[in-house]
């Protein structure tokens, strides 16, 4: 007869007699007695990582410049086709390192408008502003702003180097036409005066040719041969 006592668990049954059978009922837990060391969890590993970030970004070798677009505003609102609007583009460096001279491209309507260069050597927190002026037209324009378009330079965030806002200009007032008639009014007037006065002044020569000079001298007189 087999003997079962030394099966695990204190196993009796027959199955549990041949090795295979019993290797494959075992239970996956740990035998009583063994303790493994307990696994992080997530949030102290990534509680980890970010100080391992924040350490080495304080090393002045490891510090990064970052070009940040903050923002496109427009001078005014109510904009007609044909207006001069001011544009001010405004970038921030919000890294730990200076910021060299960066190019910048405005694009309106998904086409390149003007292009400018940041200054060289922007110190962290400080701000450069590009001022332009777009000539309106009529409709409702996208303005992206793109700082770095290239991505030649290594950042601290490469997340925020653009941005966007929407403009949009009526069409032009058309004039009233009281004004074409007024001024078609005013023109034959002036005409009219001009003729005139430019008759007047023939009359007044002709008159004046006519009369005789006041220095001519006189016909003698039949009293004078007495």
């Amino acid at each position: 007869m087999a003997d079962y006592s030394t099966l695990p668990n204190g196993c009796k049954e027959t199955a549990c007699a041949t090795p295979d059978r019993h290797r494959r009922g075992r239970s996956n837990r740990a035998p009583s007695g063994i303790t493994y060391p307990a696994m992080p969890k997530r949030s102290t590993v990534s509680l980890v990582c970010a100080l391992i970030v924040c350490l080495v970004s304080s090393i002045p070798a490891f510090a990064l410049p970052d070009a940040r677009l903050l923002r496109i505003a427009a001078e005014g609102d109510d904009f007609r086709e044909g207006d001069r609007v001011p544009l001010h583009i405004e970038v921030l460096n919000a890294g730990d390192a200076p910021l060299p001279s960066l190019p910048v491209v405005l694009a309106v309507d998904y086409e390149t408008y003007a292009e400018w260069k940041t200054p060289a050597d922007l110190a962290p927190g400080d701000t450069a502003t590009w001022t332009l002026t777009w000539h309106a037209t009529r409709g409702i324009f996208p303005f992206h702003a793109v700082v770095d378009p290239l991505n030649e330079l290594v950042e601290s965030d490469e997340s925020n180097n653009t941005t966007f806002i929407t403009i949009g200009a009526e069409q032009a007032p058309e004039p009233s036409p009281w004004v074409a008639v007024l001024a078609g009014i005013l023109s034959f007037a002036l005409a009219v005066g001009a003729a005139f006065l430019f008759t007047r002044a023939i009359l007044i020569a002709r008159r004046g040719a006519k009369r005789p000079s006041r220095f001519a001298p006189r016909p003698p007189s039949s009293t004078d041969h007495r």
